[in-house]
């Protein structure tokens, strides 16, 4: 079972059984329940949704990342926040507790060319470009 909660912004999950009959979960370890203890991610990750893929037998997992950029940055750029990479989510069973994740193999589709750059110099505050051509994403 999974919450999202709106006062810290961090998503939670607790391991447990569902009984459909009364609609209860009841949790393997309380100390962990939802909202505790067991996060998804401990970065900026919020409001999270899955959906379960039939054609490859996975579950995918969409967040949301909040920025931290001040509310007048925000409306100059015309944007605020944005989705994260999808990620697979299964459980680790070696642990009993910890689900792995890792980025769906469709992301490694947008890498499309690698460049590297050597004796590059970045100063604090610099604007440094990079020629790259154009790309998609």
């Amino acid at each position: 079972m999974k919450v999202s909660l709106d006062d810290d912004r961090h998503d939670y999950y607790a391991l447990g059984t569902y009984d459909e009959n009364g609609a209860d979960f009841i949790p393997d370890d309380t100390k962990n329940d939802v909202g505790t203890g067991l996060r998804y991610d401990y970065g900026v990750f919020y409001a999270s949704k899955t959906f379960y893929d039939q054609s490859k037998e996975r579950r995918v997992l969409w967040s949301w990342i909040g920025e931290s950029d001040s509310e007048d940055a925000d409306v100059a750029k015309g944007w605020a926040s944005l989705m994260g990479i999808p990620r697979t989510v299964v459980f680790d069973k070696k642990t009993g507790s910890n689900l792995l994740q890792w980025p769906v193999e469709e992301v490694e589709r947008l890498r499309m060319k690698r460049y590297k750059f050597h004796n590059e110099k970045v100063m604090p505050g610099s604007v440094v470009s990079l020629d790259i051509g154009s790309a998609s994403q």
